[in-house]
């Protein structure tokens, strides 16, 4: 039997470790007495008898009243109590080390007597104290000018601030800690930082840099020969093995610490290890001996001192036993005493434990508690959430725990089916969108104030450096010479300096007070929703979650739940397949995916759909997103042969129902500013000659490692003139050199309704926010010529529409809850209303037909929708054009329901090509008779005839 279920393990288990007290390395960690370290001779020994050898030279030194000496010893003695959970000792022994430095007047010593009593009050869960021991350990170090103790202050500064809820001044503290130890080369701190470090980002839902955080740990702390730094250094890569779904990989490197642990003699590290042994057991199916594991740190932790690492431990062991179904009374029983420990101690009931009681008490039926339980815990992470200023980490840590979110969707749709009927699949609805698109939506309200964007000249020197060095870094990626090592060292430093862009970001917002005054709104209630449609129009929003697959049907009337009968992991692999078998124009095999895939997540809709209804938003999820609805198949009932979706109805997608209405209010006023009607840029520099030294060939550089590919696009040139051709008035088209990054970044593109690019989108799975539009550079500018994710976020925007004609622009990664992270939603991002947006390669020559078609119905006054389905149809009825991989890559994502203010020409100016022609020939034509008689019918005379003169 397969216990993990995909999504849900690292929210159902290991939820208490990612929030343990984790052992910090002794914020003495120097190299000498004074600095309360331990010595090169005790480090090479055992806990306990380091412990016993301290403390007979701590007697010594109180006997000859060494002030300096005994504070330095506490310092270190305080360690390895620690080690040996004699917290509340730790604790006493730290008092008595800051009393006999400030005896000395030394207040370097005192810093790192301060450093030890944080420790202590860290590991008795008092994270507050603890953090301002830290604080006043770093102002101290500064006072005296010790970089390495400075360094240590903020590195115990970066894991106590997560605890009281500052995760991002966590990663600024660490990330600060890591270089300071990488210049003054101490691998042992270095390694450390690391640790916490890598921790921090897997506690926010960064896997990929906590991934390359914990592997330079491991390597660090392997080179430094301190088993205490490496021991940890191994359970850190064993959880982020677990929470990255290799559960199999964590095994070595657990029994690897431990085997370091009990050799040195360290019951805490020793809890840690066994459960999460006991977690990675329980997803291989291995019950029995997780079970015991996690019963073993039970024991050991119950001899600790106080009563978090028990309480935690109990925890851990009741979520074992709800996820492999075992005994959930005494689950619930374990988590309840957990709790009455947690009270005792005056520690918040968190999130984690409300969840996990939550799934106990739905296990054993109780779903009325088990809901309030859930609401508990959402209640929780929206606060913890609440409090993260970074756009990023908010979306990482909302995809990290959305699985909650999904569990009580599940519940509330179970307990309505079971009774409770139309209040609880209500409920469910307003939970789903609770989950969905936070990001966007909060970033679309950003959008519309004026925030003043960096307030701090500072800030805005430091912003505008960085944007300089990564266009340099971009460019020497682009060099011809650059050969294969240089090019992944330039790639290193390129991630390095995005990183802390994204960092820096997140300081000016956090440093801006006008970012405190915004108001965001409440995700839409059903009838909220409903208040959007017209009374032809329904919304289709999908929900996968651990359990299956749902859908959420609305109309301006009605509203059903429904719980579609298919797995969700099956549904998103035949989409993947369908996707494939598009591309390779296989005709039997698409049509035969496209009928089941319609049976499985469509027909049951339409099934409820009145018959007036003509237009559909779908509001995907998971892979849903990649997948064109419009290409869906259905037997005519007439007998009348396969009919697409898009023949029945206009179609359109968006992230969220609240993120649809905050793009329908971005249409403003139009008398406040005079609107032009489009801004063009096609085909840039370089793209079409195919030379090995182009643009195109360069920036294969950066983009490689994905294997993106850049083929010439000679006819977006014609797609230019095509859309030149309707003469929009007020309308600019730049075509090659004058389509340039610069270009784009000088105009005001809050003046334009519509903004069309047509060139090459490159998508970036690994660094969403590297994700581009390739354009020229612009003439002696320092821009790179990508128009990357990361700036289109800092455009401002106010167009009814973005046209993104290239590849694969509405592709990118799927972040749970956010949708895909690419270019479609930056724009967004930045202020459209809407965008069109492709799923797979488009066909060059064919796109340029579509695209004027596309235009045409929007000159006429059709909506976007419309439009849209009208240039789909055009084709579709073409001949030999009924493959969906002619006509159905572009999608329209966002408010579609309304057409685009476009100003036509006057008729004669938009047939002025066919006027001329007319004219041409009509002279041509008039002329001929005129000819004819001058040459043809007048007699010549006798010297023209050659002297002959005829009768």
């Amino acid at each position: 039997m397969n216990l993990l279920r995909p999504g849900r393990r690292p929210c159902a288990l290991l939820t208490c470790l990612l929030v343990l007290p984790i052992p910090l390395q002794a914020a003495g960690a120097a190299q000498d007495e004074v600095r309360g370290t331990r010595s090169e001779a005790l480090r090479q020994h055992d806990t306990r008898t380091s412990q016993t050898m301290l403390e007979s030279e701590l007697e010594r030194a109180r006997e000859a009243d060494d002030l300096a000496r005994v504070a330095g010893l506490l310092s270190q003695l305080v360690a390895v109590l620690i080690e040996v959970g004699q917290f509340e000792r730790a604790l006493r022994l730290a008092d008595e080390a800051i009393r006999s430095a400030r005896g000395t007047g030394d207040l370097e010593l005192e810093a790192w007597a301060l450093g030890a009593r944080g420790d202590a009050h860290f590991f008795l869960a008092r994270y507050g104290s603890a953090h301002e021991d830290f604080l006043s350990m770093h102002e101290l170090m500064l006072q005296v000018g010790d970089p390495f103790g400075e360094a240590n202050a903020r590195k115990n500064l970066g894991v106590t601030a997560k605890y009281v809820g500052k995760p991002e001044d966590s990663v600024a503290h660490l990330e600060a800690a890591r270089e300071a130890f990488r210049e003054l080369g101490t691998k042992i701190e270095l390694a450390s930082t690391l640790e916490s470090l890598g921790g921090t980002y897997l506690g926010l839902g960064d896997h990929a840099k906590a991934l390359d955080v914990f592997e330079e740990a491991l390597e660090t702390a392997r080179g430094t020969g301190d088993p205490r730094v490496l021991q940890q250094a191994l359970i850190r890569m064993a959880i982020f093995n677990l929470h990255s779904g290799f559960p199999d990989r964590s095994i070595e490197p657990l029994d690897e610490a431990l085997v370091i642990i009990q050799r040195l003699g360290m019951p805490t590290q020793e809890t840690w290890v066994h459960m999460v042994k006991a977690s990675a057991l329980a997803s291989l199916g291995r019950v029995d001996e997780a079970i015991a594991a996690q019963e073993l740190a039970v024991r050991i932790a119950k001899g600790l001192d106080r009563g978090v690492y028990y309480a935690n431990a109990l925890l851990e062991l009741g979520a074992l036993l709800v996820f492999v179904r075992v005994d959930e009374t005494r689950a619930l029983d374990l988590m309840e005493e957990a709790v009455s420990i947690y009270e005792s101690l005056s520690l918040p009931v968190t999130w984690f434990i409300h969840a996990n009681m939550a799934r106990a008490q739905r296990a054993r039926g109780e779903l009325d508690l088990a809901i309030e339980r859930y609401d508990r815990a959402i209640e929780e992470l929206e606060s913890v959430r609440g409090g993260i200023v970074s756009e990023h980490f908010r979306t990482t840590f909302f995809e990290k725990y959305r699985s909650i979110y999904e569990e009580l969707i599940e519940l509330l749709l179970e307990r309505g089916s079971a009774g409770n009927g139309e209040d609880d699949h209500v409920r469910a609805f307003e939970v789903l969108e609770r989950g969905k698109a936070r990001g966007l939506v909060e970033a679309i309200v950003e959008a519309r104030i004026d925030l003043g964007w960096p307030l701090d000249a500072d800030l805005g020197q430091r912003h505008r450096a960085l944007e300089k060095r990564l266009a340099e870094l971009q460019k020497d990626l682009m060099r011809p010479t650059a050969d294969r090592a240089s090019r992944k060292a330039l790639l290193e430093r390129l991630d390095d300096a995005e990183d802390e862009l994204q960092r820096l970001i997140s300081e000016i917002r956090s440093r801006n007070p006008r970012y405190g005054l915004v108001r965001y709104p409440e995700p839409l209630s059903v009838e909220g929703a409903r208040d959007l449609l017209d009374p032809e129009t329904a919304l289709v929003v999908y929900a996968r979650t651990g359990e299956g697959l749902f859908a959420f049907l609305l109309t301006d009337e009605h509203y059903r739940a429904l719980r579609l009968d298919a797995r969700p992991d099956v549904v998103e692999q035949r989409v993947r397949n369908y996707l494939d078998l598009i591309a390779q124009e296989d005709h039997a095999g698409w049509r035969a995916v496209s009928l089941r895939i319609a049976e499985e997540i469509l027909e049951p809709v339409r099934a409820h759909l009145p018959r007036r209804i003509r237009s559909l938003i779908v509001v995907p999820d998971g892979a849903l997103h990649f997948l064109p609805f419009e290409t869906l198949l259905r037997v005519a009932p007439e007998g009348g042969g396969d009919r697409f979706l898009v023949e029945d109805y206009n179609l359109s997608y968006a992230p969220s129902v609240t993120a649809l209405a905050q793009l329908r209010g971005l249409r403003g006023d139009e008398t406040a500013v005079r609107k032009n009607d489009l801004v063009m840029f096609a085909n840039p520099l370089g793209i079409s000659n195919g030379g090995p030294t182009s643009a195109a060939a360069q920036s294969r550089s950066l983009y490689e490692s994905e294997g993106l590919d850049i083929p010439p696009i000679p006819y977006s040139v014609a797609e230019a003139n095509a859309i030149r051709s309707l003469a929009l008035r007020n309308s600019e088209i730049y075509v090659g050199e004058d389509a340039s990054e610069s270009k784009v970044k000088s105009l005001p593109l809050d003046r334009y309704r519509v903004i069309h690019f047509a060139t090459h989108g490159l998508i970036s799975d690994r660094r969403p926010a590297r994700s581009a539009l390739l354009l020229a550079p612009g003439h002696g500018s320092m821009e790179d010529g990508f128009l990357q994710a990361r700036e289109i976020y800092q455009l401002r925007l106010a167009s009814d529409l973005v046209v993104l004609s290239a590849c694969r622009t509405a592709r990118g990664r799927i972040l749970e809850g956010e949708g895909v992270q690419g270019l479609a939603q930056a724009f967004l991002h930045a202020g459209s209303q809407a965008v069109v947006a492709s799923l797979w390669e488009v066909n060059d020559d064919r796109t340029v037909g579509f695209m004027e078609r596309f235009y045409e119905e929007l000159v006429r006054g059709a909506t976007k929708a419309e439009a849209l389905r009208a240039a789909k149809l055009a084709m579709i009825h073409a001949d030999g054009m009924t493959e969906p991989r002619f006509w159905a890559p572009f999608i329209l994502i966002g408010a579609a329901d309304e057409g685009v203010a476009l100003t036509p020409a006057p008729w004669w100016r938009r047939q002025l090509a066919w006027i001329v022609t007319a004219v041409v020939v009509a002279v041509v034509i008039g002329g001929i008779p005129a000819w004819r008689r001058r040459y043809v019918t007048t007699p010549r005379s006798p010297q023209e005839r050659g002297g002959r003169v005829t009768v």
